[in-house]
């Protein structure tokens, strides 16, 4: 076997093995990665709604008293609810198309269709509003650490779902902050009449709310499968990169091996094979550079020079 095609077994080996590691690591590290992609969109849109929240709280009641000279608590319209608002804002979010990552990489993006918002509450106004059993677990988790004294910092976790997908989900606190909640969700009798008449199938929940109480939660539920997406994406583009930079190093380390050790070598075997079958007219093999194949060639020529005075002394003794 030539030392070329062992070089190129070995070579191609260690390469292959080396791409093997290197995207095994890379497939689980770019899961983590996605992740955080994921969650920092999630939180994202956590603040855009928190943002519309405080808004629509502050700003719409003052715009209200001044077109109409004083709020009317008989009046109510559902627009002017933070929670429906937020919601309202959210699902436009999501009608925006997704956008690559990066401008290098068209096809990484994330499918805000894939995110839901919802502000559920075990004493909600609607009953739609009603908490499912994981997320009433979510409302749970902030009252007990409230009523510990611990810090009410948001919350991520991943669950299966009852239809059997995986999920990752963002949650924070809803707590009444404010005397503003308090002008629809204190005692029935205080509420705008027109609230009540407003919601269908109302059943008589969302009152009795007192400032500093956790009546719920606000929670971003994306589906694992866009963590694995985005994923799968960033591996595919990476596993391309690393193939093209096995490859461009296979071929520059075969060229550089032919023009440095495989070419100076085949030239010094052609040479030696010659001066073997008793051609000693043929010039010294030039010296070039000061590396083991330089001195390689200069041992050579030596040899060479020590063959010619043997041979011419032999002649001699021969006359």
């Amino acid at each position: 076997m030539r030392l070329l095609v062992k070089f190129n077994v070995i070579l191609g080996l260690v390469l292959i093995t080396g791409l093997a590691v290197t995207a095994r690591t890379a497939y689980y590290d770019l899961y983590d990665s996605a992740r955080q992609q994921v969650i920092a969109q999630a939180r994202l849109m956590m603040a855009a709604a928190d943002a519309t929240v405080k808004y629509t709280d502050v700003e719409i009641p003052k715009m209200l008293n001044e077109l109409n000279g004083s709020h009317n608590k008989d009046k109510f319209c559902k627009q002017t609810v933070p929670f429906y608002v937020a919601r309202r804002t959210f699902e436009g979010l999501k009608e925006q198309p997704s956008k690559p990552l990066d401008e290098s990489w068209p096809n990484v993006g994330l499918d805000l269709k894939q995110y839901t918002f919802r502000v559920p509450s075990d004493n909600p106004t609607l009953e739609s509003d009603k908490p499912f059993q994981w997320e009433q677990m979510i409302i749970d988790y902030f009252r007990d650490r409230k009523n510990k004294n611990e810090p009410l910092d948001p919350l991520v976790r991943d669950r299966i779902g009852p239809d059997g997908v995986s999920y990752l989900d963002l949650g924070e606190k809803v707590e009444v902050e404010s005397s503003s909640c308090l002008n629809c969700h204190d005692k029935p009798e205080n509420a705008p009449p027109g609230m009540l008449a407003s919601e269908k199938g109302y059943k008589g929940g969302g009152f009795n709310w007192y400032e500093g109480q956790i009546i719920g939660a606000k929670i971003v539920t994306v589906p694992k499968t866009e963590v694995e997406r985005l994923r799968d994406s960033m591996f595919y583009k990476l596993l391309r990169n690393l193939g093209l930079a096995t490859l461009a190093t296979f071929v520059s380390l075969n060229l550089a091996l032919f023009w440095y050790i495989i070419r100076p070598v085949s030239r010094l075997t052609e040479w030696a094979s010659e001066v073997s079958t008793g051609d000693l007219s043929r010039e010294k093999l030039p010296v070039r550079g000061k590396d083991e194949i330089a001195m390689l060639t200069e041992s050579f020529n030596r040899m060479y020079n020590s063959l010619i005075s043997s041979m011419n002394m032999l002649r001699k003794q021969n006359r």
